[in-house]
């Protein structure tokens, strides 16, 4: 169990984003490698502005819930990309991720289609070759204790590695955090597969970790749709996206992902704040109409 650091009495944060598909014409990106619609001008402002909506102005840990960039777009010929080169979207998702303040970082996979080719995950690629001075990475590994806040991205000589699951314990809450997550297109079913996640964790009490360890809070991310459940003395939510749309999602009618980031505190006494910085529906980019003369 990863255990996030900070002073021992004092709240701790962990900001949460996932599905970034930087390279996407359709998602987030800087404008220095391909110009941004002004429609989507509001996607990078949030991005940008979100920071100044944290409770805590640096994170003790900044996770990327898998799918930073988009990938090369094989299936829709690169129709749906600015660029297919993964340099230009790595460096444009650095120049994103280095806006913000934080004490560490860390990762999970995301789909194979965006993020993997052959045996290669590029979400390893890019945490190889991202250098932030000071910042420490954390890896995860299911059975495996690793060391990683022992160095940081100068002096290390070891390759990163990054999992499919992360588990971590803040201020004794404990974060149980995947990609991937069952979804529905029924706006009045979006609960249903976290919730579902959530009581399950009961049945794997003893099993995958002693009673004490049960996880607090379920994240997830995957379908692009914010929403959040929250039972008693436990949370979950999957997290929004930086993605509108794409040629594929589109093959299943008109779509619109949740567009955000998520920011959780946890106090010193476990109690939570779940901070959710979401783009609000005025803001989200309008779609062209032609008008027929």
């Amino acid at each position: 169990m990863t255990k996030i650091k900070g002073r021992s009495k004092s709240s701790k944060s962990i900001v949460i984003t996932g599905d970034m598909h930087v390279g996407s014409n359709f998602a987030l990106h800087t404008g220095e490698f391909a110009k941004i619609p002004k429609a989507l001008e509001s996607v990078k402002e949030l991005w940008f502005s979100a920071r100044d909506k944290f409770h805590k102005e640096r994170a003790n840990l900044f996770f990327i819930n898998g799918e930073h960039i988009e990938g090369d777009d094989v299936k829709g010929g690169g129709h749906d990309v600015w660029s297919n080169d993964l340099n230009d979207q790595f460096q444009d998702a650095k120049n994103l991720i280095k806006a913000y303040k934080f004490d560490a970082i860390g990762m999970n996979r995301g789909s194979n289609y965006h993020t993997t080719k052959g045996n290669t995950g590029f979400e390893e690629m890019f945490l190889n070759s991202l250098y932030i001075p000071g910042v420490k990475v954390y890896e995860y590994s299911p059975f495996e204790t690793l060391q990683t806040e022992e160095w940081g991205y100068k002096s290390h000589n070891k390759q990163i590695r990054v999992d499919d699951l992360f588990l971590c314990r803040v201020n004794d809450k404990v974060f149980h955090i995947m990609h991937h997550i069952g979804g529905s297109k029924w706006f009045s079913y979006l609960p249903t597969a976290l919730g579902r996640e959530m009581a399950q964790m009961v049945f794997y009490k003893s099993k995958l970790w002693k009673d004490a360890d049960s996880p607090d809070v379920i994240v997830r991310s995957h379908t692009h749709r914010y929403v959040q459940v929250k039972y008693g003395h436990s949370a979950g939510f999957v997290c929004p996206s930086w993605k509108l749309f794409d040629r594929f999602l589109l093959h299943n009618g008109q779509d619109a992902g949740s567009i955000g980031i998520i920011e959780v505190v946890v106090e010193p006494n476990g109690s939570l704040i779940i901070n959710d910085i979401i783009l609000q529906d005025q803001k989200y980019p309008k779609l062209n109409i032609l008008e027929i003369q």
